[in-house]
């Protein structure tokens, strides 16, 4: 996929349910980070907008909203901005329903965001993928970014 637009921190209000679905994460916590990594673990709950219209009667969580997760994320504690300017590769290998515990995996190396998402265990292989981030939306002092929430 190319040609990725910017993800706004503070959205239109048509773009606004992707960063309340964000907001609304159980038990977010930070696992590990360091410099050029992060790994969290969360869920997300069946009240959440990520899951409206996928699917009324089988919600799943589609593949834009764990994208949109990775973004936030990597801008958040790796300092990356949220200009995706294009994602070279993106495997979903499994579905994530409402409640489900995951494991979020993400590093940056220069201008590039790679990341796993799985169960706690490791066992359950959900997505990955690796992102391209604008060279000007870089943000230079790393650390979080509360702006992105």
């Amino acid at each position: 996929m190319t040609g990725i637009n910017q993800i706004h921190p503070d959205p239109e209000p048509s773009a606004g349910r992707m960063t309340e679905g964000f907001s609304r994460l159980n038990g977010q916590k930070v696992i590990e980070k360091d410099e050029n990594s992060v790994t969290l673990e969360f869920s997300i709950p069946d009240t959440s907008p990520y899951y409206d219209g996928h699917f009324p009667d089988f919600p799943l969580l589609p593949a834009v909203a764990q994208i949109e997760l990775v973004i936030r994320f990597a801008s958040l504690y790796l300092g990356t901005g949220i200009d995706v300017s294009e994602i070279p590769r993106i495997k979903c290998m499994n579905i994530i329903r409402p409640f489900t515990p995951l494991l979020l995996k993400i590093e940056k190396k220069n201008n590039t965001v790679s990341y796993r998402i799985t169960s706690p265990d490791g066992k359950t292989g959900y997505s990955l993928g690796t992102l391209e981030i604008r060279e000007n939306s870089i943000l230079k002092e790393g650390g979080p970014q509360k702006e992105c929430l």
